[in-house]
């Protein structure tokens, strides 16, 4: 919310809202292609915004989280716009509020909505498709399957409402799992009374874990370019680590 951006930007950061294609315009990966446009776009132009552009953080919540995984995720890979290509659209972090990241899996849990519709957001995704009727169309779309053990994948930060009714909780586990089996940098962070955006997301609380996360990253990458970061961050992230589980790294 722009609410919530703006406090953001009270704290020192640069925000650009990335506005991309809605799904019913133009169906998967038009989202990613924009996102991506739209890094290489700051990046040209960072200059005249008076914005460090060689740090850049991804942060979306729901769809948005879903689509700036993707990007963050394949980088200079796949999906890539006509625009700027010279630019490069890797990026430093991603921070990831409630985001889908199996669509198939999702169908399998309650929610308020019927994820397997073709109009629902998932089959809308996909052109107005049902999810079973066309796992061929659905199977890029899911972040997970972009992760691989042989490229750097940024670091991802997970926060999902524990009452989340929109997009099931298990959701961001399964991201967290594939996150670990890869021995990729991750954290899991559950907001035990949360739904989908509200319930603790707008806290201060919530803030402070974004911005410590965003912190670390951004100055440990930007030390790595330069020689000079401590690349173990694993001594600096206590207030983000918890006792809940094997899966679950904090809760609020």
């Amino acid at each position: 919310s722009l609410p919530t951006l703006a406090r953001m930007c009270e704290r020192g950061y640069a925000i650009a809202i990335v506005e991309h294609r809605e799904s019913d315009l133009a169906p998967f990966p038009a989202q990613v292609i924009d996102v991506k446009t739209a890094i290489r776009f700051l990046r040209l132009n960072g200059r005249s915004y008076h914005i460090d552009t060689d740090k850049i953080s991804l942060w979306g919540d729901s769809s948005g989280a879903h689509s700036a995984l993707i990007a963050g995720i394949t980088g200079n890979t796949k999906y890539l716009p006509e625009e700027y290509p010279e630019v490069s659209t890797e990026i430093d972090c991603i921070v990831d509020w409630f985001g889908p990241t199996d669509l198939m899996a999702a169908v399998q849990h309650p929610a308020v909505i019927d994820h397997d519709s073709s109009t629902s957001p998932a089959g809308i995704l996909i052109g107005g498709k049902s999810l079973h009727d066309h796992p061929e169309d659905v199977y890029p779309t899911n972040p997970v399957v972009h992760l691989q053990p042989d490229r750097e994948t940024p670091p991802i930060l997970i926060m999902h409402g524990g009452r989340d009714p929109l997009v099931p909780f298990n959701q961001s586990c399964i991201l967290y799992e594939a996150l670990k089996r890869m021995d990729k940098e991750a954290e899991f962070v559950k907001l035990k009374n949360a739904g989908h955006g509200w319930g603790g997301f707008m806290s201060e609380a919530a803030l402070d874990i974004v911005e410590e996360f965003i912190m670390i990253f951004i100055k440990n990458r930007q030390g790595e370019r330069n020689g000079t970061g401590n690349t173990d961050t694993t001594q600096t992230k206590s207030t983000i680590q918890g006792e809940i589980s094997t899966q679950i790294r904090g809760e609020i």
